[in-house]
C-alpha cells in the first residue's frame, strides 16, 4: 500500500517539472536576466569607461544600484533554469550557487577587462556585481518550481514600472506638487516613491496569485507551506530590491571611502537614493506578500459546521 502511494505521487511531481521545462519559461527568464545584465553593464561602461579620479568614484557609486539589481535577477533566473530538473536538494543548491558563480565571474571579468578603470575602483564594482550574481544563483535553487517561476515573472513588470517612472520623472514630479522649490521637489519625490512602491507591490501580489491559481493546486499537502509559497512569489520582487540594496550599500561605502571629494550634492543624492530604495524594498516585499496571501485566503472554503 505504501509503495502504491509513492508510485501514485511520483508521476505528479515529475509531470509538473516536465511541464515547466516544456514551456521554456525558465530558459526564457534566464535569457531575459542575462540580456538585462549585459545591457546594464554596457550602459555603465559607456558612463564609466576611461574615467579616473574622484569623478569616476562618485559616478560608480551612483551607478552601482542598477548593476547589482540586474546581477541578482540574472543569478536567480540562471540558477533556476539550470537546476529545474535536479530533484536532490544538495545537488540542486550546489548547482544553483555554481551557476550564480559563473554569471558573477563573467560580469566580474567584463568590468575588469572592459571598463578601463583604476584597479581599486574596478575591483570594488566587479566584486559587488559578482557577489550579487552568486547569491542570486543560490536563491534560484529554491522550490517549489512554480513558486520561484511565478516570483521571477512578477518581478519583470515591477522592474519595468520602475524604469517607466524614472523616465517620466519630471512630469510626475509636477503632478505630485513640484513647484520649483527644493522643498516641494523633495516632497513630490517622496510621494512618487511611496505611490510607486505600493503599485509595484500590488502588481506583484495580484499577478503572483493569478499565475499560481491558474496553474492549479500546488503539490504540497501542508497548507502552511502553500501559504508560504504564495507569499514568497508575491514578495520576491521586494526581496530582490532589498538584497540589491544591501550589496549596493556595502560596495558603495567602499567606493565612497576611496574618494576625497565626494561632493555634497552627490552625498545628498546617494543618501536619498539609499533611503528611497530601502523603503521601496520593504513596501514591495510586504504589500506583495500580503496581497497574494489575502487573495489566496479568500479562495479557501470554510469547513462545514
Amino acid at each position: 500500500m505504501t509503495k502504491t502511494g509513492i508510485a501514485d505521487r511520483a508521476p505528479a511531481k515529475s509531470a509538473q517539472d516536465t511541464t515547466a521545462i516544456k514551456t521554456g519559461v525558465p530558459t526564457a527568464l534566464a535569457a531575459v536576466g542575462l540580456v538585462w545584465l549585459a545591457v546594464t553593464l554596457a550602459v555603465a561602461r559607456g558612463t564609466l569607461h576611461g574615467s579616473s579620479g574622484d569623478v569616476a568614484l562618485s559616478t560608480a557609486a551612483l551607478s552601482l544600484p542598477a548593476l547589482v539589481q540586474a546581477a541578482v535577477f540574472a543569478g536567480i533566473a540562471a540558477g533556476f533554469a539550470t537546476t529545474i530538473g535536479i530533484a536532490r536538494t544538495r545537488t540542486r543548491v550546489l548547482a544553483g550557487f555554481g551557476t550564480g558563480l559563473a554569471v558573477g565571474v563573467l560580469a566580474f571579468g567584463t568590468v575588469l577587462l572592459g571598463y578601463g578603470l583604476e584597479r581599486g575602483l574596478e575591483t570594488a564594482v566587479a566584486a559587488a556585481i559578482g557577489v550579487a550574481a552568486l547569491l542570486g544563483g543560490g536563491i534560484g535553487a529554491l522550490r517549489p518550481v512554480r513558486m520561484l517561476q511565478t516570483g521571477l515573472i512578477v518581478t519583470l513588470p515591477v522592474i519595468v514600472l520602475g524604469y517607466v517612472v524614472g523616465h517620466f520623472s519630471e512630469p510626475l514630479l509636477k503632478l505630485f506638487g513640484d513647484n520649483g522649490t527644493v522643498a516641494s521637489r523633495y516632497s513630490a519625490s517622496g510621494y512618487i516613491g511611496v505611490t510607486e512602491a505600493l503599485v509595484q507591490g500590488l502588481i506583484a501580489g495580484i499577478v503572483a496569485f493569478v499565475l499560481l491559481r491558474r496553474g492549479g493546486p500546488l503539490p504540497i499537502k501542508d497548507n502552511r507551506i502553500v501559504f508560504v509559497a504564495y507569499a514568497f512569489a508575491g514578495a520576491l520582487p521586494g526581496l530582490i530590491i532589498g538584497l540589491s540594496e544591501v550589496l549596493t550599500r556595502g560596495g558603495a561605502a567602499w567606493l565612497i571611502d576611496m574618494t576625497t571629494t565626494f561632493s555634497k550634492y552627490d552625498q545628498v543624492l546617494f543618501g536619498w537614493g539609499n533611503g528611497n530604495r530601502a523603503n521601496q524594498a520593504l513596501v514591495v516585499f510586504f504589500v506583495g506578500a500580503l496581497a497574494s496571501l489575502i487573495l489566496y485566503g479568500r479562495t479557501i472554503k470554510k469547513p462545514a459546521a
